[in-house]
């Protein structure tokens, strides 16, 4: 990124002055080969600054992202007005659209970013159309000697390669590698950032290395593999001290390559950890790792990963800066909580036995589930951006404000959040499973529990049906796509209870960086046939799933029923709404995920089934009716293991105007 935000820096105080020139009067041995955490005592957590966690249910997570995701969509869908080569920037706290800035920007790829991830989640070609119709706007910056090429192109290009097969803009990525890579020096072997001379590199230029490990790996180019590694192995020696906090920025010698200077731009002090420095070295050095499978580089990514876990305060956001002490300046950034929650998932995912990958997940988990609610998440529907209270650099009075890369990485993680298995729901048992058609692999292959078969077929709308025996609550399904790693394949998933009738539950594109698979969840749905429909892949027009399952949360018989009805909507011409509650008699507390069945009668002696529905988070069923003579409805649940007509518990209440 840029020198500093607006491109100044962070005035500086008479103390930090003082404390400067004590530390450069310090050993060198220490401030320049020594790495340590400079005149700095261990860090000790006080009470109320222990490591973040979250207590709620992945379920409850599930549909508290759902519910995030729509109302960014409907930010991102009203950002999406010319002209398309001004890309969303900032906004402030009261601000009603986004400030805007030019492709040069570093900052200019995460809106089409975030729209390549919209279709991701979604599916939705109007998405895609969306990304396609901003991304072009980025490419005369290819050519240019910017070094955020990573952030810029491969943000936003590198994604509608990823999602959308994309071959028209592999040459711009291609470009863009080149041109980053002529940073490069031999001796220092390291890219250089804001200038040559003094030659300096920034922890953020983590982030831009996927970009070269990308083109090298596709274009076998052994020069650009060669100097991203270096690059990453440089930033390892000279960035990340021995406790796995890191240094913002380090001056190099040209002729000796040695370091020359440590010290911080958009931090506190020189001595200090900027959040958001690290979770981009988070992010970056795991990404390095995956890209080259070094093991100093998979150390390194723990190393910082493990810092940032064992420090991150009470509520998981950090302040700008981990070391500044509290007042005015002090304020929270969230979208490095947001960067380092995406790069954790990764590391998890990367890693899944570490011993460590537990700490990793519950910390990521808990970061999203307070990124995505009060007082981070920004409900008004006037305001551009999803996420509030991030700051560009530590300043003495603060700055607390708005920023679109904060939304992108929110999105990632919320994407990455499909690499974590669920343990929280039953897998249902398949009865049968058949296919629209196939070739020679059948679609038995896809539900043996062996990636090493599949089911395949050829063209748009081909599908695979899983028929569960008798309906069932499902809120998720688990789908492995063969050459997942490499490709992404764009798919809806289907419901129904008798075969005829079919409801849209879901739409998604597959991450396209995995053979293992995801877990993609939505609302519950009372359902005996799930179907998968295929729509082609990034390389090729075929389907082809190696797993495919049901999963849902198994029917909790209550203890008793509550029927409430909603009177104060009795006015003529009106519908009445009809709230139908499960409680826990022991707790009087909902309980979400029953199935009910919804019956009726007009003279009591008659009953019909109306539907079939599923309690939502607070055991609330709402039925809206406009009877013009009295009706009596029934709920009625099926037993736990199983779904059926006979009901081990109803509950009655007759509506009348």
């Amino acid at each position: 990124m840029p020198r500093s935000w607006k491109t100044r820096r962070p005035s500086v105080s008479p103390v930090v002055r003082v404390l400067a020139i004590v530390l450069i009067a310090l050993p060198i041995s220490m401030t320049l080969t020594g790495q340590h955490r400079v005149a700095e005592p261990p860090v000790t957590l006080a009470a109320d600054e222990a490591p973040c966690s979250s207590t709620a249910s992945r379920s409850g997570l599930d549909q508290q992202l759902r519910r995030v995701v729509e109302l960014e969509l409907r930010k991102l869908a009203s950002a999406d007005v010319p002209p398309f080569n001004s890309y969303p920037h900032d906004a402030a706290p009261s601000a009603t659209s986004w400030s805007r800035a030019g492709a040069g920007a570093w900052t200019s790829g995460f809106y089409p970013g975030a729209l390549w991830q919209a279709y991701e989640l979604t599916g939705d070609p109007a998405w895609r159309a969306r990304a396609e119709r901003w991304t072009p706007g980025i490419a005369p910056l290819a050519t240019s000697k910017l070094h955020d090429l990573g952030f810029m192109i491969f943000d936003s290009f590198g994604q509608g390669v990823r999602l959308a097969g994309h071959p028209d803009y592999v040459a711009t990525i291609r470009t863009a590698s080149g041109s980053l890579d002529k940073h490069y020096d031999p001796v220092i072997k390291a890219n250089w950032s804001w200038s040559p001379d003094p030659f300096n590199v920034i922890i953020d230029s983590a982030m831009n290395l996927e970009l070269l490990f990308w083109t090298g790996r596709r274009d076998n180019n052994v020069r650009f593999l060669t100097h991203a590694h270096d690059h990453a192995l440089t930033l390892l020696a000279q960035h990340v001290r021995p406790d796995g906090s890191t240094f913002h920025v380090v001056d190099f010698d040209r002729g000796t390559g040695l370091a020359t200077r440590r010290y911080t731009v958009q931090g506190y002090q020189d001595a200090s950890t900027w959040s958001r420095g690290q979770a981009w070295a988070l992010y970056g050095l795991t990404e390095a790792w995956r890209s080259t499978g070094d093991p100093a580089l998979h150390e390194a990514a723990t190393r910082v990963a493990s810092w940032w876990v064992s420090h991150v305060p009470t509520g998981c956001v950090p302040f700008v800066d981990f070391d500044a002490p509290p007042g005015p300046g002090q304020v929270r950034d969230s979208s490095a909580a947001a960067i380092a929650a995406s790069g954790l998932l990764e590391l998890v995912r990367l890693d899944p036995n570490s011993p460590a990958a537990p700490a990793y997940r519950d910390a990521a988990v808990a970061t999203i589930d307070a990124l995505t609610r009060s007082p981070y998440l920004s409900t008004n529907p006037s305001h551009p951006s999803l996420l509030l209270h991030q700051s560009p650099h530590w300043a003495p009075r603060g700055i607390d404000t708005s920023f679109i890369w904060g939304d992108y990485y929110v999105l990632e993680a919320i994407a990455r959040m499909r690499d974590l298995p669920r343990t929280d729901l039953q897998q249902w048992p398949v009865g049968t499973v058949q296919a629209s058609s196939s070739d020679t692999n059948r679609p038995q292959g896809a539900i043996d529990g062996s990636l090493a078969t599949r089911w395949s077929a050829l063209g748009d709308g081909q599908w695979l049906q899983l028929d569960l025996g008798s309906a069932r609550p499902v809120s998720a399904v688990r789908v492995a796509q063969l050459a997942g790693d490499r490709r992404s394949s764009r798919f809806d998933i289907l419901g129904s209870v008798d075969g005829r009738t079919w409801a849209k539950l879901l739409g998604a594109t597959s991450s396209g960086h995995t053979l293992a698979t995801q877990d993609f969840s939505f609302s519950p749905e009372l359902v005996r046939y799930v179907r998968y429909v295929g729509h082609g892949n990034t390389e090729s027009g075929w389907n082809s799933v190696t797993e495919f399952a049901a999963f849902g949360q198994p029917g909790v018989l209550p203890s008793a029923v509550r029927v409430s009805v909603d009177r104060t909507n009795l006015v003529a011409g009106h519908p009445l709404v009809v709230g139908l509650r499960v409680v826990n008699a022991a707790t009087n507390v909902g309980v979400s995920g029953v199935p009910v069945q919804l019956w009726q009668t007009v003279n009591g002696v008659s009953w019909y089934q109306t539907e079939n529905r599923i309690t939502d988070s607070a055991g609330l069923v709402r039925v809206t009716r406009s009877p013009t003579v009295p009706v009596t409805y029934q709920a009625r649940f099926p037993g736990t293991n199983d779904w059926s007509p006979s009901s081990s518990g109803t509950a009655h209440v007759t509506v009348t105007r």
